[in-house]
């Protein structure tokens, strides 16, 4: 099978063949794929001058036993450069051999199971962090909410007891206490007989790993004897399904995660959930968008391979630059787990899913910052960003936290400013804050001076063109400002010549746009202090501590949107891969 794809793929100049598995339980994933190579077979050139074709094959209804056959089909035929799906990993941990001996490349878009890429595959990748990660994340939901104390309940397969051992130990690691752990079978129809024993006991949460339809039962039950907790689940749970079964009143104050969220500031992102509604008369789910990325993030990698020859293919999936789709970046290690993607939360308020903002942040702090005593050691000079973001502070020392973030995240050791040497005209840039933290993480800070009050426009944007140029050649990274509104064209022609140059844009959010630096800091703008819709839902969920007080500490986390095609060609010397970064974009300029 190995041979004959090889052999066919290096003589073949006909249709790109691509499978796709359907998943069980939507049509969303195929429709996903289907508009992805819709939009891919539009273009000019297409993919390398060919015509991507999808062979679209039916779900894993009977598990791998049943699906045995399909996959041994699709393996045998030479033509096939790539399949994508396999929402189970009970299927796709035994099709993943039968793939990586045909190499064929296999992009799994749901796998979260551990032993999915232990097996030191080349040609198998998976699209979603696995179960590691997001037991990791629940844990830290768990802290941050101040449960001290938890029950831990999960069905007896493979995946879910896998996920929920995982979530014993990083609570345990975390200091919260296992008041109760149970398995039960996913098809038992009545669990009072479990869960009387939990009605004497005290505790603050349940962690709950169940499929669907076991979880939504279980939910149901748990409210009607009594036990009003909030629940805190597992991926297998699809939560409108959930809510349909425990029921509007039941399934409230229960947390879920998701890997794909819709995000105004990603122009991509929007520009997919428009073409999909339209031609599908709804908006994409996370199965669409994931389709929508396996295909074309299989179609980048074809282009820079410009080969269909499965072995080349699968070492530009390893070592290719960052892609960023519509459910976040992507970079694969050498097992062939996808890194830079994290999971987003729902809570479930009057039997509808809301997005819980900013909490994936805490997470992403705190292992920002185990990262760095790990890499430096405890002598480092170390900020607590978490701690500083969470405090109420002054706007200057927000910001001077924010830029110590950047230097953390960059790692530049040479930053240049351009100002007006006033009052007024440092304040506009800046340079106070960028002094401050300049002394206290050890950085030079390198200076232009331009005295923007007295020139016409024309003479500005001369001296600009003179300090970008000057500057360039002493600097790894340049802190910008709005330049007193000049337009945008010549802001692009600007941000090109330090592209060429190779070093990174920083700028404050407010008049600069995402797009038009490598690198944009804010406060969060999807939450504020005493914002009434955060409040309600968060403040059901909340163990210890006041919703007000929760809401202010979000209200201080910092957003930050990174352009990834200016970093992967910049000096930073730093990955940009799991760092607390909201939006990853892709440059949209010439």
């Amino acid at each position: 099978m190995a041979s004959d794809r090889i052999n066919y793929a290096r003589n073949n100049s006909g249709d790109i063949k691509v499978v796709v598995v359907r998943t069980a339980y939507s049509d969303a994933y195929v429709n996903g794929a289907k508009l992805a190579a819709e939009q891919i077979n539009q273009r000019s050139d297409r993919l390398l001058g060919r015509h991507l074709r999808l062979d679209i094959r039916p779900a894993d209804k009977d598990g791998f036993v049943g699906s045995r056959n399909k996959i041994l089909n699709i393996a045998a035929d030479p033509k096939v450069v790539a399949v994508l799906g396999h929402d189970s990993s009970s299927v796709a941990i035994p099709a993943s051999v039968i793939y990586e001996e045909s190499k064929l490349i296999f992009i799994c878009s749901f796998a979260t199971a551990q032993s999915f890429t232990r097996h030191d595959f080349r040609y198998v990748f998976r699209m979603v962090p696995s179960n590691p990660v997001l037991a990791g994340q629940i844990t830290n939901i768990a802290e941050t909410f101040g449960y001290k104390k938890m029950v831990v309940l999960h069905a007896r397969d493979n995946l879910n007891r896998e996920l929920a051992f995982l979530f014993e130990d990083a609570a345990v690691e975390k200091g919260i206490k296992l008041v109760k752990r149970a398995s039960f079978f996913d098809s038992t129809a009545d669990y009072r007989t479990l869960i009387s024993e939990l009605t004497k006991l005290s505790f603050d949460a349940v962690f709950l790993a169940a499929p669907t339809d076991a979880a939504g039962r279980l939910a149901r039950q748990l409210r009607e004897m009594g036990l009003n907790q909030p629940i805190l689940g597992g991926d297998d749970i699809l939560g409108e399904t959930y809510i349909e079964i425990a029921g509007n009143k039941a399934s409230n104050k229960t947390v879920l995660p998701i890997i794909y969220k819709p995000n105004k500031k990603d122009p991509a992102g929007q520009a997919f959930s428009q073409a999909y509604e339209k031609k599908y008369q709804k908006k994409p789910d996370v199965s669409a968008a994931q389709g929508y990325d396996s295909v074309m993030l299989l179609a980048t990698a074809i282009e820079r391979t410009q080969s269909t020859v499965t072995s080349a293919l699968s070492s530009t999936l390893h070592y290719m630059p960052l892609f960023v789709g519509v459910t976040g970046v992507h970079a694969f290690d050498e097992a062939g787990d996808v890194q830079g993607k994290k999971y987003f939360f729902q809570a479930i308020h009057g039997g509808k899913l809301y997005y819980l903002p900013a909490i994936e942040q805490f997470y992403l702090l705190s292992k920002f910052s185990e990262s760095l005593k790990s890499q430096h050691g405890s002598d480092y000079q170390f900020t607590d960003f978490l701690d500083k973001f969470t405090q109420s502070v002054p706007d200057e020392d927000h910001k001077t936290y924010l830029l110590d973030l950047a230097h953390e995240m960059l790692g530049f050791d040479r930053i240049g400013i351009i100002y007006e040497n006033t009052k007024e005209g440092r304040k506009i840039a800046h340079y106070s804050i960028l002094k401050q933290s300049a002394e206290k993480k050890g950085f030079e800070v390198v200076e232009c001076h331009i005295p923007f009050s007295s020139l016409d426009v024309e003479r500005i944007k001369q001296r600009l063109f003179a300090c970008y140029g000057k500057l360039s050649l002493d600097v790894d990274a340049l802190l910008v400002s709005s330049y007193y509104n000049l337009d945008r064209t010549f802001i692009k022609n600007l941000h090109s010549s330090l592209r060429f140059y190779k070093i990174p844009s920083i700028a404050f959010s407010g008049r600069v746009n995402p797009p038009d630096v490598s690198v944009l800091l804010g406060k969060r703008s999807d939450v504020s202090a005493g914002n009434q819709d955060t409040m309600r839902l968060y403040g059901d969920l909340l163990n210890g501590i006041k919703s007000h007080q929760f809401s202010e500490s979000l209200s201080g986390l910092p957003e930050i949107i990174m352009n990834v095609d200016d970093l992967n060609n910049s000096k930073v010397k730093n990955s940009i891969l799991d760092k607390p970064v909201d939006v990853y974009l892709q440059s949209t300029m010439n």
